[in-house]
């Protein structure tokens, strides 16, 4: 009897460093991985977060394009990324910036929008663009007015087939 449950208790506690051991092989394998799943998670999520405050003329728009261009910087600069997929993010790093030139050129901060203006010229000419004038820049990436921005007006307007903004 008594050598039976040491040998239970044996096979128990090969069970469980087995299984240990493997679930720690495994995470080591596919961390690198999740990581940069995640990184690209949260840079999307804050794409269409600053791109909604921007459409909709909020005046959190400035903050949520500063913060989603901080983690497409972020990304864009990480060796773990594609190269190609890295020169991706950083023509969207021009795309807030130049955004972010038209939110200061609107609160009359000319300076500040100039700055922003010559970073997105600086990232879209190093992601191969020719033509990277002021002017292409702001008709490329325009002001896209969210289908929710003044709802209150737009109420009486929408049809039985839009969907309600939040």
């Amino acid at each position: 009897m008594k050598r039976i449950v040491l040998n239970s208790i044996a096979v128990f506690i090969g069970l469980l460093v087995g299984i240990g051991s493997g679930a720690y092989v495994t995470f080591a394998r596919y961390n690198r991985d999740y990581r940069v799943v995640r990184a690209f998670s949260w840079a999307r999520i804050g794409f269409g977060v600053s791109e909604n405050e921007f459409g909709s003329q909020t005046s959190g728009a400035r903050e949520a394009l500063m913060n989603t261009l901080y983690l497409f910087e972020q990304d864009s600069e990480s060796p773990k990324v594609d190269p190609e997929m890295r020169k991706a993010m950083r023509m969207d790093c021009g795309r807030f910036e130049a955004q972010l030139s038209v939110l200061e050129r609107e609160g009359g901060n000319a300076d500040q929008a100039r700055l922003y203006m010559s970073k997105a010229q600086a990232d879209l000419k190093a992601v191969g663009w020719t033509d990277y004038s002021e002017d292409k820049i702001l008709r490329t990436f325009p002001r896209q007015p969210s289908p929710c921005a003044n709802s209150s007006n737009n109420a009486a307007q929408k049809t039985t087939t839009q969907k309600p903004c939040g």
